[in-house]
């Protein structure tokens, strides 16, 4: 099991309406977990390594759009400590809630998300697509870009962790 972090958003191309997205295995991350509490944990994606369908597209998306030069990375933070008690441990799916700054493109805004959670030995995964509008976190589209693209999305996330 691998983690991956990536974007999915509607866009409007001459004559053609499709969802764009692209992912990225520069994934870290740790959490903090103290008698059935999360009390911490963070999640940094490599926003340099960003791939798609399109060399054109991930020069454009990495340059252009999301400015990795300046911002090459992205970030979530656990803001608030989180009950993990009752998430299963065999393996199968639980569901938590969980409250941090979600930073992208320098932009830094709180977010409450339901992440999905599977714990089985010393493995845990945590998955989630987050919902978000890029224009809260100053992500404009150039120009000079040939599509249209949504200012609603979201931020699909999966973070495989091993106990250490």
């Amino acid at each position: 099991n691998s983690s991956s972090a990536g974007f999915s958003f509607p866009e409007v191309l001459p004559g053609e309406r499709r969802t764009t997205s692209a992912s990225t295995q520069g994934v870290s991350g740790y959490a903090t977990i103290a008698e059935g509490t999360l009390t911490a944990g963070e999640i940094e994606v490599d926003m340099t390594t960003l791939t798609s369908d399109s060399d054109v597209r991930d020069s454009n998306v990495r340059r252009k759009i999301f400015h990795t030069d300046q911002y090459p990375n992205a970030m979530f933070k656990l803001t608030e400590p989180a009950d993990v008690s009752g998430l299963p441990d065999n393996g199968t799916v639980g569901t938590v809630e969980l409250t941090g700054d979600l930073t992208i493109h320098g932009e830094t805004n709180t977010i409450t998300q339901t992440f999905n959670v599977a714990r089985s030995g010393d493995g845990l995964i945590v998955a989630a697509d987050i919902p978000i509008n890029r224009l809260d976190y100053g992500v404009e589209t150039p120009e000079f870009v040939a599509a249209t693209i949504a200012e609603d999305g979201e931020i699909n996330v999966r973070v495989h962790m091993v106990k250490e």
